[in-house]
């Protein structure tokens, strides 16, 4: 099947000399989705990015799979202090603009 939705994962396992029981560990631990189709797994193409960061860590940073599963979460928590951080300031400038401090 040629979908530009999804990717092989067995084509991204073997771009990055990688075996496929990382992905399908990475799958059980619930950070990848992958799909079946036709009895081939892929992914979709927008999770690759995310994937690739995953197989980095994997891979040079000798970091395994519960460990990643930390790293995202904490990152993730990061991305919502950021963004609730951006509205907080918003609101202090709009509070501060009223009484001219």
């Amino acid at each position: 099947m040629e979908n530009k939705e999804y990717l092989l994962v067995e084509n991204i396992c073997t771009y990055h000399k990688i075996d496929i029981s990382l992905m399908d560990s990475l799958h059980s631990q619930g950070l990848l989705n992958l799909i079946y189709i036709d009895d081939q797994k892929y992914l979709f193409h927008e999770d690759l990015k995310e994937t690739e960061k995953m197989i980095r860590l994997y891979d040079e940073l000798g970091i395994n799979v519960e460990g990643i599963d930390v790293i995202f979460n904490l990152l993730q928590k990061l991305d919502e202090l950021q963004l609730e951080l951006e509205i907080t300031k918003k609101r202090l400038s709009i509070f501060e603009g009223e009484f001219d401090i």
